[in-house]
Protein backbone atom coordinates (compact mmCIF):
# COMPACT_ATOMS: atom_id res chain seq x y z
CA UNK A 1 0.00 0.00 0.00
CA UNK A 2 1.36 3.41 -0.98
CA UNK A 3 1.91 6.01 1.69
CA UNK A 4 -0.34 9.08 1.53
CA UNK A 5 1.18 12.07 -0.24
CA UNK A 6 2.05 15.28 1.54
CA UNK A 7 -0.76 17.77 1.21
CA UNK A 8 1.31 19.98 -1.12
CA UNK A 9 2.18 17.06 -3.41
CA UNK A 10 -1.41 15.89 -3.47
CA UNK A 11 -2.95 19.19 -4.55
CA UNK A 12 -0.56 19.42 -7.51
CA UNK A 13 -2.54 16.55 -9.04
CA UNK A 14 -5.64 18.72 -9.37
CA UNK A 15 -5.80 20.93 -12.48
CA UNK A 16 -5.40 24.59 -11.57
CA UNK A 17 -8.40 25.48 -13.70
CA UNK A 18 -10.65 23.29 -11.52
CA UNK A 19 -9.20 24.82 -8.35
CA UNK A 20 -9.64 28.38 -9.66
CA UNK A 21 -13.23 27.81 -10.73
CA UNK A 22 -14.12 26.22 -7.39
CA UNK A 23 -12.68 28.92 -5.12
CA UNK A 24 -13.21 32.00 -7.25
CA UNK A 25 -16.96 32.21 -7.86
CA UNK A 26 -17.82 34.26 -10.91
CA UNK A 27 -14.43 33.75 -12.54
CA UNK A 28 -14.87 33.32 -16.27
CA UNK A 29 -12.04 31.66 -18.15
CA UNK A 30 -11.50 31.14 -21.86
CA UNK A 31 -9.08 28.64 -23.27
CA UNK A 32 -6.38 30.11 -25.52
CA UNK A 33 -4.15 27.36 -26.81
CA UNK A 34 -2.98 25.48 -23.74
CA UNK A 35 -3.62 28.42 -21.38
CA UNK A 36 -6.75 29.81 -19.77
CA UNK A 37 -7.31 33.55 -19.52
CA UNK A 38 -9.79 35.77 -17.73
CA UNK A 39 -10.19 38.93 -15.71
CA UNK A 40 -8.20 38.89 -12.49
CA UNK A 41 -10.36 38.32 -9.42
CA UNK A 42 -7.89 40.16 -7.18
CA UNK A 43 -8.16 43.67 -8.65
CA UNK A 44 -10.41 45.73 -10.91
CA UNK A 45 -9.38 44.18 -14.20
CA UNK A 46 -10.96 45.67 -17.31
CA UNK A 47 -9.05 43.51 -19.77
CA UNK A 48 -8.23 39.82 -19.19
CA UNK A 49 -4.79 39.70 -17.60
CA UNK A 50 -5.20 36.58 -15.43
CA UNK A 51 -3.58 33.48 -16.98
CA UNK A 52 -3.51 29.85 -15.86
CA UNK A 53 -0.60 27.99 -17.44
CA UNK A 54 -0.46 24.29 -18.38
CA UNK A 55 2.13 23.59 -15.65
CA UNK A 56 -0.42 24.52 -12.97
CA UNK A 57 0.90 28.00 -12.29
CA UNK A 58 -1.09 31.21 -12.62
CA UNK A 59 -0.22 34.85 -13.03
CA UNK A 60 -1.92 38.19 -13.36
CA UNK A 61 -0.02 40.49 -15.67
CA UNK A 62 -1.96 43.44 -14.26
CA UNK A 63 -1.32 43.18 -10.51
CA UNK A 64 1.70 40.83 -10.82
CA UNK A 65 0.21 38.25 -8.43
CA UNK A 66 0.95 34.63 -9.22
CA UNK A 67 1.90 31.21 -7.99
CA UNK A 68 0.44 27.72 -7.83
CA UNK A 69 -2.94 26.30 -6.78
CA UNK A 70 -2.12 26.65 -3.08
CA UNK A 71 -1.14 30.31 -3.44
CA UNK A 72 -4.31 30.97 -5.43
CA UNK A 73 -6.56 29.54 -2.71
CA UNK A 74 -4.51 31.13 0.07
CA UNK A 75 -5.00 34.52 -1.56
CA UNK A 76 -8.67 33.96 -2.42
CA UNK A 77 -9.64 32.74 1.05
CA UNK A 78 -7.05 34.72 3.05
CA UNK A 79 -5.41 31.57 4.43
CA UNK A 80 -1.88 30.47 5.21
CA UNK A 81 -0.45 28.14 2.53
CA UNK A 82 -0.75 25.02 4.69
CA UNK A 83 -4.39 25.82 5.51
CA UNK A 84 -5.09 26.46 1.82
CA UNK A 85 -3.49 23.16 0.79
CA UNK A 86 -5.47 21.26 3.41
CA UNK A 87 -8.69 22.97 2.28
CA UNK A 88 -8.07 21.96 -1.33
CA UNK A 89 -7.23 18.39 -0.34
CA UNK A 90 -10.33 18.06 1.81
CA UNK A 91 -12.67 19.65 -0.75
CA UNK A 92 -11.35 17.44 -3.57
CA UNK A 93 -11.37 14.29 -1.42
CA UNK A 94 -7.64 13.62 -1.47
CA UNK A 95 -5.95 11.34 1.05
CA UNK A 96 -2.98 13.18 2.51
CA UNK A 97 -0.47 12.90 5.31
CA UNK A 98 -1.52 15.52 7.90
CA UNK A 99 1.38 14.86 10.25
CA UNK A 100 3.32 17.92 11.45
CA UNK A 101 6.25 18.85 9.26
CA UNK A 102 9.64 17.46 10.20
CA UNK A 103 12.57 19.88 10.51
CA UNK A 104 13.85 18.62 7.12
CA UNK A 105 10.46 19.22 5.52
CA UNK A 106 10.32 22.73 7.01
CA UNK A 107 13.77 23.48 5.57
CA UNK A 108 12.70 22.14 2.15
CA UNK A 109 9.55 24.27 2.31
CA UNK A 110 11.61 27.37 3.14
CA UNK A 111 14.01 26.57 0.31
CA UNK A 112 11.12 26.18 -2.13
CA UNK A 113 9.59 29.44 -0.91
CA UNK A 114 12.94 31.21 -1.39
CA UNK A 115 13.25 29.82 -4.94
CA UNK A 116 9.68 30.90 -5.77
CA UNK A 117 10.44 34.41 -4.55
CA UNK A 118 13.57 34.51 -6.70
CA UNK A 119 11.54 33.33 -9.70
CA UNK A 120 8.88 35.97 -9.01
CA UNK A 121 11.52 38.72 -8.90
CA UNK A 122 13.10 37.39 -12.11
CA UNK A 123 9.70 37.25 -13.85
CA UNK A 124 8.95 40.83 -12.85
CA UNK A 125 12.35 42.03 -14.01
CA UNK A 126 12.06 40.11 -17.29
CA UNK A 127 8.53 41.45 -17.92
CA UNK A 128 9.53 45.05 -17.20
CA UNK A 129 12.64 44.78 -19.35
CA UNK A 130 10.68 43.12 -22.15
CA UNK A 131 8.07 45.89 -22.14
CA UNK A 132 10.69 48.65 -22.27
CA UNK A 133 12.85 46.93 -24.90
CA UNK A 134 9.85 46.15 -27.10
CA UNK A 135 8.96 49.83 -27.06
CA UNK A 136 12.57 50.82 -27.88
CA UNK A 137 12.73 48.23 -30.65
CA UNK A 138 9.54 49.62 -32.18
CA UNK A 139 10.91 53.17 -32.17
CA UNK A 140 14.30 52.13 -33.57
CA UNK A 141 12.69 50.03 -36.30
CA UNK A 142 10.47 52.93 -37.27
CA UNK A 143 13.44 55.32 -37.46
CA UNK A 144 15.44 52.84 -39.54
CA UNK A 145 12.59 52.38 -41.99
CA UNK A 146 11.99 56.14 -42.32
CA UNK A 147 15.57 57.38 -42.64
CA UNK A 148 18.10 54.56 -42.71
CA UNK A 149 21.11 56.72 -43.62
CA UNK A 150 20.75 58.99 -40.59
CA UNK A 151 19.98 56.14 -38.18
CA UNK A 152 22.03 53.23 -39.55
CA UNK A 153 24.20 53.23 -36.40
CA UNK A 154 21.10 51.96 -34.57
CA UNK A 155 21.00 48.77 -36.65
CA UNK A 156 23.30 46.89 -34.25
CA UNK A 157 21.28 48.11 -31.29
CA UNK A 158 18.09 46.83 -32.94
CA UNK A 159 19.67 43.42 -33.54
CA UNK A 160 20.83 43.15 -29.91
CA UNK A 161 17.43 44.21 -28.58
CA UNK A 162 15.66 41.72 -30.87
CA UNK A 163 17.91 38.91 -29.63
CA UNK A 164 17.29 39.84 -25.99
CA UNK A 165 13.51 40.05 -26.60
CA UNK A 166 13.55 36.54 -28.07
CA UNK A 167 15.38 35.17 -25.02
CA UNK A 168 13.08 36.95 -22.57
CA UNK A 169 10.10 35.20 -24.18
CA UNK A 170 11.60 31.82 -23.32
CA UNK A 171 10.09 29.75 -20.52
CA UNK A 172 13.64 28.82 -19.48
CA UNK A 173 14.61 31.01 -16.52
CA UNK A 174 18.32 30.40 -17.13
CA UNK A 175 17.98 31.83 -20.65
CA UNK A 176 16.07 34.82 -19.25
CA UNK A 177 18.78 35.44 -16.63
CA UNK A 178 21.50 35.18 -19.26
CA UNK A 179 19.65 37.62 -21.54
CA UNK A 180 19.22 40.17 -18.75
CA UNK A 181 22.89 39.84 -17.79
CA UNK A 182 24.03 40.09 -21.41
CA UNK A 183 21.94 43.21 -22.04
CA UNK A 184 23.16 44.90 -18.84
CA UNK A 185 26.78 44.23 -19.83
CA UNK A 186 26.13 45.35 -23.41
CA UNK A 187 24.64 48.62 -22.15
CA UNK A 188 27.73 49.30 -20.03
CA UNK A 189 30.02 48.94 -23.05
CA UNK A 190 27.95 51.04 -25.41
Amino acid sequence: MALPLSVFEAVKQIPSVEVALRYLPGLELRQRGNRYIGRCPFHQDRMPSFVIFPDGGWRCFGCQAGGDQVELVARALNLRPLEAARTIAQDFGLQVDNQPLTPEARKRAKDVQFLREQERVLRKQADTTYFLLAHCFQIISQRLSEDYLNYKDLETTAMVIEQVLDELQSDDTERQKAALKYFAEWCQHE
